[in-house]
């Protein structure tokens, strides 16, 4: 199937790795099969930040890479051809820097409508360059500016399925795109190692409120069965030399053409911008909300400070008062003051107990005076 394209048309097509699998591989290797039909240009989108198709294609570069192109994009509107290498004569490639920083990635340094505008303007390049296809190395998600616009832009969309979970969550995206935002079902094609009916199955039974979408395509992930698929594998036939009113025919013919193709693609720009612009409002009312927020936060922060910061001046001042010379003169007036009752204490301690033994001393004296008395008392009884 070739969704009436013809030979030597040229293409956009995505490699999306909606999963998360690392698809570079894969389209490294498709890229390099379109090649042998045509001219081809190969991007990597890198919206998760991770670098993937200068690992696969083997480029090491710090200046010629996919941020480069942006931060130029952004700043001049265009994207120079001179950022893409080429790997081959009829294969380029414009990965994504191996040196990136993961906290800091491109896409938090541009623009939201640098991001939307990035895959048309790739595809201006690679016609303006004579590319036959532009293959887009895509891995965010849809909530990816940079990613949603590719795929909008893309004709044809290669999704790759490695493991069997990953299958109800492609579905579910493609189906998204197919029900809300009015992609065409036959554009996507799942490239799966497992079953290839049991996929179409599960695509064509639908979900609670969505139409199925069986026109999906489903096939085994074989670089060149894909570009058979795609309906380029096969170079354009060679154009034959015409003479006299041939000639002219094919020349009016070729002028018709590229007439219709500059309006195509000046109707095609203008839906662009509009979708671009309307991406923009939605990044500025994102920003106005995190902004609102970040104001309530840092305020809350404020405030918690001051009060720890007067907790902390309460306890410092509590500190200082103590080590004051007045509060210790008040500390040794008490020790003095507490010294004095326990000595008085003590003082009438040792007199109680003076007196007690004085006391006992007395009952001693009184006990030795009865027992003699009681003696004497006994003696003059025996006398009697």
């Amino acid at each position: 199937m070739t969704n009436g394209k013809q030979p030597g048309e040229r293409a956009t097509i995505a490699v999306w790795a909606c999963a998360g699998a690392d698809a570079s591989p894969l389209a490294y290797r498709v890229a390099g099969s379109l090649a042998e039909a045509g001219k081809t240009l190969i991007a990597e989108l890198p919206c998760l930040g991770i670098p993937r198709l200068g690992f696969a294609a083997g480029i090491m570069d710090r200046e010629k890479n996919t941020e480069a192109a942006l931060t130029q994009y952004e700043q001049r509107n265009m994207v120079p051809w001179e950022m893409a290498h080429q790997v081959s004569a009829r294969l380029a490639v414009l990965p994504a820097s191996v040196f990136a920083v993961p906290d800091c990635p491109i896409t938090a340094k541009v623009s939201v409508k640098t991001l939307a505008g990035f895959a048309e303007a790739l595809r201006e390049l690679a016609w303006r360059e004579g590319c036959r296809y532009l293959l887009l190395d895509c891995q965010g998600q849809l909530t990816s500016a940079m990613t949603f616009f590719a795929l909008k832009t893309a004709d044809q969309v290669v999704i790759p399925i490695n493991q069997p979970t990953e299958a109800a969550y492609v579905i579910a995206a493609v189906r998204r795109l197919v029900n809300v935002y009015h992609h065409r079902a036959d554009k996507f094609i799942l490239a799966s190692a497992g079953d290839s009916k049991a996929i179409k199955k599960v695509a064509a039974a639908g979900a609670e409120g969505d139409e199925g979408i069986g026109e999906i395509r489903v096939a085994p992930p074989d670089a060149k069965k894909l570009a058979q698929m795609l309906g380029q594998a096969s170079p354009a036939p060679p154009a034959t030399a015409a003479v006299g009113p041939e000639r002219s025919e094919m020349k009016r013919d070729k002028a018709a053409k590229k007439g219709s193709g500059v309006a195509q693609d000046k109707v095609m720009k203008r839906g662009s911008e509009a979708e671009r612009d309307e991406a923009v409002k939605c990044g500025a009312a994102q920003d106005k909300s995190a902004k609102k927020r970040g104001e309530g936060n840092e305020i809350l922060a404020k405030e918690t400070g001051k009060g720890w910061l007067a907790r902390l001046s309460g306890t410092r001042a509590a500190g200082e008062l103590r080590e004051s010379p007045q509060a210790k003169a008040d500390g040794i007036a008490w020790a003095a003051l507490l010294n004095e009752e326990a000595a008085s204490y003590g003082e009438k301690a040792a007199t109680g107990m003076a007196t007690a033994g004085l006391a006992a001393t007395g009952m001693a004296a009184a006990g030795l005076t009865a027992a003699a008395v009681g003696g004497e008392e006994s003696e003059a009884l025996i006398y009697l």
